[in-house]
């Protein structure tokens, strides 16, 4: 199992971003991913964040960044199963 502590990597003073996800704060970072759907690629915000905080996800959650709301599209975990990455649409 993976142990590694993650905290530095999404620390709100640092790399950060935190967010409110299905009305709970969570901090992750966002970039900018390139999906895939019939054969066609598009750019989407994404979101990672730590597992840990916010255990279960489901496809049309919403994820609210300042003034900016999201809904949840595509959830994607990692090997280790410490790390999920979002790709949202803006709503």
């Amino acid at each position: 199992m993976f142990t590694e502590d993650l905290s530095l990597f999404f620390n709100p003073n640092e790399l950060g971003t935190t967010v409110t996800l299905d009305g709970r704060s969570v901090t992750g970072s966002f970039g900018d991913g390139y999906i895939e759907v019939n054969f066609v690629q598009t750019k989407a915000p994404i979101f990672t964040y730590r597992k840990a905080d916010k255990a279960t996800v489901a496809i049309n959650s919403i994820l609210i960044d300042g003034s900016i709301t999201y809904k949840v599209k595509v959830i994607q975990p990692d090997v280790t199963g410490t790390v999920s990455r979002l790709i949202l649409e803006k709503q």
